[in-house]
């Protein structure tokens, strides 16, 4: 009976110090990345003045505090310069991705860190979202759930106002609970256009109000109290 007592002791001990060190380690990413590029009140905030904005059509917003960004490129229509990918990586990015472009390298390698460049592809209204949107999916939820400070991903499309807006939507449902209503309304707050029925919108909006949270990447309330808008 001891050895039970023992056992279930030390198991549940184990599983408190696991959970506070996830925690601890997610609100360091939270400070860190707040404290370098700013503190912004929404979702549809263009982090104007922060360091993350690069010029160009990049226009940056926070969707997970420490853990997602989004936005379009500093060079038209197409992928990050080189210069841009240099100061992600050496910010502490661990992933970028492109909605329409596929990167010639996959990896980037700076100064004390490295860096993957990826293409997602837009989401699509068929299989949830896509595979693609699903492993982006994955790499945030182990960014969120993981205890060694991995750096947070950044999304672009072009313009960072329809494509990469969508998956950005997406990643709010899954991850902060947002109903298809607050989401459709924010997509449209990203750019003024959007409201005005711009081309794509009804397909667009469609993807957010088709896709359902995946169960297996479910976060806790305390992660969500951290990252969420």
């Amino acid at each position: 009976m001891k050895t039970i007592k023992y056992f279930l002791v030390m198991t549940y001990s184990f599983l408190f110090l696991s959970l506070y060190a996830q925690a601890k380690s997610l609100e360091e990413n939270v400070n860190q990345y707040t404290n370098l590029f700013g503190s912004y009140p929404s979702s549809t905030t263009i982090m104007q003045n922060s360091p993350l904005n690069r010029g160009g059509e990049m226009r940056p917003k926070t969707i997970l505090k420490g853990v997602f960004y989004f936005g379009g490129s500093d060079i038209k229509r197409g992928l990050l310069s080189k210069n841009t990918q240099d100061f992600l990586c050496t910010s502490g990015f661990s992933a970028t991705y492109s909605v329409y472009d596929s990167p010639k390298n996959s990896s980037f390698a700076c100064k004390g860190n490295s860096m993957s460049y990826s293409k997602t592809g837009e989401a699509s209204k068929s299989d949830n979202g896509g595979y693609r949107v699903r492993q982006l999916l994955e790499n945030l939820y182990n960014i969120i759930q993981s205890n060694d400070n991995k750096g947070p991903v950044y999304l672009h499309c072009w313009y960072g106002v329809h494509a990469s807006n969508t998956i950005a939507q997406i990643v709010l449902k899954q991850f902060c609970g947002w109903s298809t209503d607050e989401l459709i309304h924010n997509w449209d707050n990203i750019d003024i256009y959007n409201s005005l029925g711009e081309k794509g919108r009804k397909e667009n909006l469609e993807k957010i109000s088709i896709f359902q949270p995946y169960e297996d990447l479910h976060i806790s309330t305390s992660a969500q109290s951290l990252i969420c808008p």
